[in-house]
C-alpha cells in the first residue's frame, strides 16, 4: 500500500517552488558544471515555498471571514501582514529619511560656512581694516548676525 500523497497547492509561488526544486535536483544529480546554479535554484525554491505558505495562511484567514465572519480571523491576517512586511519596511524607510535629513542639514551648515568664508575674504581684500579671525563662526551666530554679514 502506498502512502497517501499530500495535495499540492495550486498557487503560483508553490508552482515556482516545485519547478525550481526539480531543476535543482536535476542539476545536483547530474553533477553538472554549475553547482552554484543548483544551489541557487534550491534557495529560490525554499523562498517561494515560504511565500506560498504565507499566501495560503492569508487566504485561509480571508476564507474564514467569508464563511464565519469573525473579526479575529481578519485581525490575524492583517497582523501577519503588518508584522512580517510593513514593520520592517517602515523601519528601513524611517532610517533612510533620517539619513537624508541629516545630509540636508550638513549641506546647509557647509553652505553657511562657505558664505561666511567668502564674505570674510571680500572684506579682507576690499578694506585695510584688521579682521579678528578669532571671532565665533557664523554657524553658531544668530540669524540676524548672519544676515548682517551678507
Amino acid at each position: 500500500m502506498t502512502p497517501p500523497v499530500a495535495p499540492t497547492a495550486k498557487t503560483l509561488p508553490h508552482a515556482l517552488s516545485r519547478g525550481s526544486a526539480a531543476a535543482s535536483r536535476v542539476l545536483e544529480a547530474a553533477g553538472g558544471p554549475e553547482p552554484r546554479l543548483g544551489q541557487a535554484f534550491k534557495e529560490y525554491s525554499l523562498a517561494y515555498e515560504k511565500i506560498g505558505a504565507a499566501r495560503l495562511d492569508q487566504d485561509d484567514g480571508s476564507l474564514l471571514l467569508i464563511v464565519r465572519p469573525k473579526l479575529c480571523s481578519l485581525t490575524r491576517s492583517l497582523l501577519a501582514i503588518v508584522t512580517q512586511f510593513l514593520a520592517p519596511w517602515q523601519v528601513t524607510l524611517n532610517n533612510s529619511i533620517a539619513l537624508a535629513v541629516k545630509a540636508r542639514q550638513a549641506v546647509r551648515v557647509s553652505r553657511l560656512e562657505l558664505d561666511s568664508a567668502k564674505q570674510k575674504s571680500v572684506v579682507l581684500i576690499h578694506s585695510s581694516a584688521h579682521v579678528d579671525l578669532s571671532t565665533p563662526r557664523l554657524k553658531s551666530a544668530s540669524f540676524s548676525k548672519q544676515e548682517q554679514t551678507k
